[in-house]
């Protein structure tokens, strides 16, 4: 009986391994996000203004000060240092997390989640990633009930004088690192607001500006092409605009299912002049069912009142303007260009 106790007392619970699993995965995930959101803070800016929930100031405030939170997050998990107080903000941040997707998901909007940036294409926000999120959420919390694993810095530190010194040490130093390098890292500034001429799209019924453009393939591409026989839906795009790529898999959509009465024309704005353009390989990764054309001059940009990317317009048969809209397409543009198409 006794070695069969000390074999029993010699093993390490199920939940305390679990409790580890737990702080290192979420440790690491959080970790990651933040620092993939320092590297890229004014894509992440122009991300969170696509949740239309916080006003300008508010968001150059939260894209600032988030990352550095997750981090934080991230390092009391890892290093299992004030774990509780980790497990605690985590479940804070997902749970607002999840406030902020199931908005979106409820407007019905298409735009990139934000999580991880930089690192591929970006990933629009579905109920995929909201339940991701909970599920981490549930993670999160379990830690909070689970038996803490024996080896965290919270249970090395036995001594609680000792665990008190080293904690307030490593917090301050923390905080000293981190507040210096927000200092010198580059704050994300709101986009400054276009010129007064570029401040309104053009209007509806207006003749659409004519142009001819190469696609891709050497072909020229005039606007007039389609003049009697289609209506034109004109995308100013740029391959680095996340709100861009997510627009892509409606315009496939729209363009297959409305290829006899739709053309979409995706016009390449973003490259900057005397560049390789971008757009070869855009087409490629995202599967481009439409024509992209490339180099447009500044003079049509000024003619079309481009002054941020996607811009749309949608032109009828006899060369009008008949709808437009800066930003990424949702359901209810979907839902308008579905209703010229079948009035036309």
């Amino acid at each position: 009986m006794p070695k069969q106790e000390a074999a029993t007392q010699g093993k390490l619970p199920l939940s305390a391994i679990l409790s580890l699993v737990l702080r290192l995965g979420l440790g690491g995930i959080f970790i990651a996000s933040g620092a993939a959101k320092l590297a890229h803070l004014e894509q992440f800016y122009l991300t969170a203004q696509g949740y239309k929930i916080l006003t300008p100031e508010l968001i150059q405030l939260y894209a600032g000060w988030l990352p550095w939170l997750e981090i934080l997050a991230g390092t009391c998990l890892i290093a299992g240092l004030f774990s509780r107080a980790g497990a605690i903000l985590t479940s804070l941040l997902l749970g607002s997390f999840l406030v902020a997707l199931g908005w979106v998901l409820l407007r019905g909007d298409a735009i990139d989640c934000g999580c991880f940036l930089g690192g591929g294409p970006s990933k629009p926000v579905t109920w995929e990633l909201w339940f991701r999120d909970l599920a981490m959420l549930a993670g999160s919390l379990a830690l909070l009930k689970l038996k803490p694993d024996p080896w965290r810095l919270d249970a090395l530190l036995q001594n609680r004088a000792a665990w008190k010194q080293a904690g307030a040490v490593i917090l301050t130093l923390y905080c000293l690192t981190t507040g210096m390098m927000a200092v010198n890292s580059k704050t994300p500034e709101p986009p400054p607001p276009p010129p007064p001429a570029m401040q309104t799209l053009l209007p509806d019924g207006s003749s659409a500006p004519p142009f001819e453009l190469k696609d891709l393939d050497g072909k020229s591409i005039a606007l007039s092409d389609f003049r009697d026989q289609k209506l034109v839906l004109l995308e100013f795009f740029a391959t680095w605009c996340p709100h861009c790529q997510h627009s892509v898999p409606m315009l496939n959509k729209l363009q297959k299912a409305y290829a006899k009465q739709l053309q979409v024309l995706a016009i390449n704005a973003g490259d900057t002049q005397g560049t390789p353009s971008t757009a070869p390989a855009f087409q490629q990764q995202f599967h481009i069912a439409y024509p992209i054309l490339d180099s447009p001059s500044s003079q049509l940009l000024n003619m079309y009142h481009i002054s941020g990317f996607p811009t749309f317009y949608l032109v009828d048969k006899r060369g009008n303007i008949i709808w437009s809209h800066a930003g990424t397409l949702d359901r209810r543009n979907e839902a308008v260009i579905k209703k010229a198409l079948r009035q036309s």
